[in-house]
């Protein structure tokens, strides 16, 4: 007699394994991207208030800053007010472009270019130029978790100079009071000497501060002697300090701003190789003058990146303050394509393997892996996938909240990849 259809259901049925919750809570959950806990959160009430708890948010971010998994490149383009972000860490050299969410609710936001001021603990901030013709006293900043979709828009701040002024933000941590921190300064400037910086007349310092939810004044000073370096933001380690390039006279400095205490610190010890030796621009000289072009920070070191019109050199100091332990790194010359590398400090000195860093070309679009090894050097393959853009970060997604935080309503149209280059500007998508 054939068997019953319940019969045979009876006969193939198998057990699902069971997972003790433990397991799934304590070694599956810290080691997911932040975005799928988000969603797991109305599986149940349990699950909600487990991962919406500090101590798990914490157990999280230490794991993820800790693992070489989920690393994102976020991207920001000329004239398009959106981010975009990339898995650069993929094993083909190609990646796919995803829209990140931004808060639809700002005035004047269609308008306005995104500015990457950094990233830290899963927080992003950026600052959105409203109005073109008056980019830093219509601009504003805000502050966005993309992994829990909240953001947080920072009170307006005036300027108080007057004139031709240059302004540079910095990004930080305050460790000791828990408190997420934004630096601004802001330099009003006479005139600009190609290699001697800004004929300056005044310097002021002001700082915001997330816990508190205000600016305050922290420096005002009249004829500063060293000026900001043209392209330099603001880079922060986790010594609570963050890293600025200044010049004056012809030689670069690095000064620290310190985020528990709101004021300059200390200057970083460069090596004599970093000083500009000529008095002033001249084209017979260009080829040789040393130039650091940014900051960055590979394996927990400070790291500068010099370049003459020959060569880009790379220098990471190994312990942080001492002078003498700066050691090259790497160096790339003899390679007229390399002869300018844009290395920002954002990202820089990203490794895929010990024998091979991301950069950028000057003048060139995308992102390349160049090996530094003694195999191949100097060989360089692009990510396919990214299109030219004006500034990026990494960026480890988080459940960190964002105090007094808003929902970004996202629309579907979210989630479109980035336009390529070669696309026509008004087919073009805007969000």
């Amino acid at each position: 007699m054939a068997p019953t259809y319940d019969s045979r259901l009876k006969t193939t049925t198998t057990t699902a394994p069971f997972l003790p919750s433990e397991i799934i809570t304590d070694e599956i959950f810290p080691k997911l991207p932040a975005k799928s806990l988000v969603r797991f959160k109305c599986v149940s009430k349990f699950y909600n208030t487990l991962i919406s708890s500090p101590e798990f948010i914490e157990i999280h971010l230490r794991q993820s800053l800790s693992s070489d998994s989920n690393r994102l490149l976020i991207v920001s383009k000329e004239n398009n007010p959106n981010l975009y972000s990339f898995d650069i860490d993929s094993p083909n050299s190609s990646t796919t472009a995803s829209t990140i969410a931004l808060p639809k609710t700002l005035g004047g936001w269609l308008e306005g270019n995104v500015s990457i001021i950094g990233s830290f603990n899963g927080l992003i901030c950026v600052g959105l130029t409203l109005y073109e013709g008056e980019p830093h006293e219509s601009s504003i900043q805000v502050l966005i978790n993309p992994s829990t979709g909240l953001f947080r828009e920072i009170p307006y701040n005036s300027l108080s100079v007057e004139g031709e002024f240059r302004v540079s933000f910095g990004f930080g941590y305050d460790d000791v009071n828990h408190d997420y921190k934004i630096v601004r300064v802001t330099e009003n400037a006479m005139h600009y000497c190609p290699y001697a910086g800004y004929d300056l007349i005044n310097r002021e310092v002001t700082v915001y501060s997330l816990n508190q939810n205000k600016w305050k004044l922290v420096e005002f000073v009249r004829r500063p002697k060293a000026s900001l370096d043209l392209f330099q933001k603001g880079l922060f380690m986790r010594n609570h300090l963050l890293h600025w390039v200044f010049w004056d006279s012809f030689t670069y400095h690095i000064y620290c701003f310190d985020t528990r205490s709101d004021k300059w610190v200390n200057e970083v010890p460069l090596m004599e190789l970093f000083t500009c030796r000529i008095a002033e621009f001249d084209e017979e000289y260009e080829d040789t003058v040393v130039r650091v072009m940014s900051l960055g920070v590979i394996q927990e070191c400070l790291c500068v990146s010099t370049c003459t019109n020959l060569s880009c050199d790379v220098w990471i100091m190994k312990e942080y303050g001492v002078k003498e332990s700066w050691v090259k790194l790497f160096e790339i010359s003899g390679f007229l394509e390399f002869s300018h590398i844009f290395v920002h400090s954002s990202f820089s000195f990203r490794l895929r393997s010990k024998d091979e860093v991301l950069v950028r070309k000057m003048g060139k679009r995308g992102l390349f892996w160049c090996k530094i090894g003694s195999e191949n050097y100097g060989e360089t393959e692009e990510i396919e996938g990214i299109p030219d853009f004006e500034q990026a970060c990494f960026f480890k997604g988080s459940l960190v909240p964002v105090p007094g935080g808003e929902k970004i309503q996202a629309s579907a149209e979210d989630e479109e990849e980035m336009p390529h280059e070669d696309e026509d500007e008004e087919e073009m998508p805007h969000y």
